[in-house]
């Protein structure tokens, strides 16, 4: 599970820079909180696809927060993760 919380909050800040139409970081960034459900075991040899969907953004004085939830079809993972970013 460690491994998998790298990989969805890598994915997830990565997404949400896309989104913003950035090539490469250049602001600070971070997930703020993290919740995930995992019912099965994941192989290490199997091929694992995930669907991640961003929230609209809101914007508190310079800071924005951004809800990242992502699901997948296969052993019934699913969770979010709140990332901040300044402008």
């Amino acid at each position: 599970m460690p491994f998998a919380i790298r990989i969805f909050g890598d994915a997830a800040i990565i997404s949400v820079l896309h989104s913003k139409g950035f090539d490469k970081k250049n602001t600070s960034i971070w997930g703020r909180k993290l919740t995930m459900d995992f019912y099965e075991q994941v192989k290490s040899n199997e091929t694992f696809e995930f669907i991640i969907t961003l929230s609209e953004t809101i914007q508190k004085q310079n800071q924005h927060v951004v809800i990242a939830r992502f699901t997948s079809s296969c052993k019934k993972c699913s969770g979010s993760i709140i990332i901040s970013y300044d402008m």
